[in-house]
């Protein structure tokens, strides 16, 4: 699984509001919007999503999650474990 990334850009033309944006959407409001519509995964703690979603998403508390901590170090071997990956289930 994948998290998604947000942030203000440098140099944007209007920081703060782009601020409060990020602050809306990490809040249990904005965040039960953007699950709510997206049907995607939020990693909030004790998080539950909205009842239109659920079917459609995993319980996150009987799931364990690996984490990835170097994605540049993944990528750099991605061709050789698709290969291999490949080569079991084709």
């Amino acid at each position: 699984m994948l998290g998604n990334q947000a942030g203000v850009i440098k140099g944007s033309p209007h920081p703060n509001a782009g601020k409060l944006l990020l602050e809306f959407l990490m809040s249990k409001e904005g965040t039960d919007i953007y699950v709510g519509n997206e049907a995607i995964y939020s990693f909030r703690e004790n998080y539950t999503p909205p009842e239109n979603v659920r079917p459609f998403l995993m319980d996150l508390s009987k799931v364990k999650l690996l984490g990835l901590k170097d994605w540049v170090a993944a990528q750099r071997s991605f061709k050789k474990v698709r290969g291999e990956w490949l080569e079991v289930f084709k």
